[in-house]
């Protein structure tokens, strides 16, 4: 096999295309400390990106393992990178990676930890805890119908705050009230692959939160998830936390109400119709997580004008 074709399969394997739900996150925090009138620190921004991208691979890499040894995971299935169900990458080494991924992630740990001191050790834990936790042994969070919390703290405060940390020195309440939109909408990319997947997720004998709630509470969990996070910019405008610029954000409302559509016809068993609705949701994070991080640089630029 030749090198490009095993990068090939390590991207895919690494769910490469939804990084971006990790680094919104971190993008927010970096505006929200030019916001607030911070210097900002380039190389603690860069170092705390790589590794988060390295937890995320390593979270990936394990959720994919642990999946395909529960029989979640099975050829013809929709989502998940699909390396091991297709044979190009065995379940051993997919483990090995992952555990690779998160040890490489403690290299710009130490770094960071030496510039901002052992608070980052205890968001570093967290971020570890939840990422190789959502389905690795022996918490399987996931399978407890816990994933969607668990993707929520992790991808919306866990993040915003700890990068807020890194690159300021300082702790904020406010950086935890402006990850609820991110966090809401990583949320709702993970209950939408858990929404199209039920059935198979039925037959593999694990409880998630669509099963839990069942075929009409799960679509209404996502409209909910998808609702929130766009009622969440009027409520934190009032209360002078975010700017009237986030409002550009309810641009997206087109892609949410397909998004929404989608799931509003979709049945319980996998159909094409929703085949890509977490590629989709992803992309309204996306889209969302652009504008409203500019959001926060508008006044940033205005001052200077």
């Amino acid at each position: 096999m030749s090198p490009y074709k095993r990068l090939q399969i390590c991207f895919k394997a690494a769910r490469a295309q939804f990084f971006s739900v990790s680094l919104i996150p971190v993008m927010l925090a970096a505006a929200l400390v030019k916001k607030d009138g911070f210097s900002f620190h380039w190389p603690a921004f860069f170092t705390f990106s790589l590794a988060v991208i390295l937890m995320h691979s390593g979270a990936n890499l394990i959720n994919d393992y642990y999946d395909f040894r529960r029989g979640v995971d099975k050829p013809g299935a929709y989502g998940s990178g699909c390396v091991l169900t297709q044979g190009l990458l065995s379940p051993r080494r997919a483990r090995v990676c992952s555990y690779f991924c998160f040890l490489a992630a403690f290299i710009p740990g130490v770094f960071l930890v030496a510039l901002r001191g052992p608070v980052l050790l205890f968001f570093g834990f967290a971020g570890f805890l939840g990422g190789y936790g959502y389905t690795g042994k022996p918490f399987g969070f996931k399978y407890l119908a816990l994933g969607e919390v668990l993707v929520f703290l992790i991808l919306g405060p866990l993040l915003v705050v700890s990068g807020y940390f890194a690159f300021s020195g300082r702790l904020s309440l406010s950086a935890a009230y402006v990850s609820l939109p991110a966090g809401l909408l990583a949320a709702a990319i993970l209950h939408s692959n858990n929404l199209r997947d039920m059935r198979l997720d039925r037959e593999a004998g694990i409880t998630t939160m669509a099963l839990w709630l069942g075929l009409r509470g799960a679509k209404t969990e996502y409209y909910f998830l998808l609702v929130s996070s766009f009622l969440c910019i009027p409520v934190m405008c009032s209360l002078g936390v975010v700017t009237p610029a986030a409002f550009f954000t309810w641009l997206t409302l087109p892609a949410a109400v397909s998004c929404a559509l989608s799931v509003r016809n979709a049945g319980v068993a996998p159909s094409s119709a929703i085949a890509n609705i977490d590629v989709r949701t992803a992309g309204l994070h996306l889209a969302f997580g652009l504008i409203y991080t500019v959001s926060f640089l508008a006044p940033v630029l205005l001052r200077r004008l």
